[in-house]
């Protein structure tokens, strides 16, 4: 099954992100290399999705409480 979205994380600030493969294509159609939003090279793949919420199922979820606003994950 092809899957539509990457995860990354980055070796070097623990920084993770999400690409679509739509993006990955065109970045090696056009000749570029993948980094984190700070520049480092040095990324490792975390997994592969099919859609965006089974890719955000494990990250921090908020609740609202009496209109301020609390950290559940």
């Amino acid at each position: 099954m092809d899957h539509e979205y990457i995860v990354y994380k980055c070796k070097v600030c623990q920084l993770v992100f999400i690409i679509p493969i739509d993006g990955l294509r065109r970045a090696e159609v056009l000749g570029r290399y993948i980094s984190c939003n700070l520049g480092h090279t040095q990324i490792e793949e975390v997994g592969r999705y099919d859609s965006l919420i089974e890719c955000m199922e494990g990250a921090r979820q908020y609740k609202r409480v009496n209109g301020r606003v609390h950290q559940i994950k």
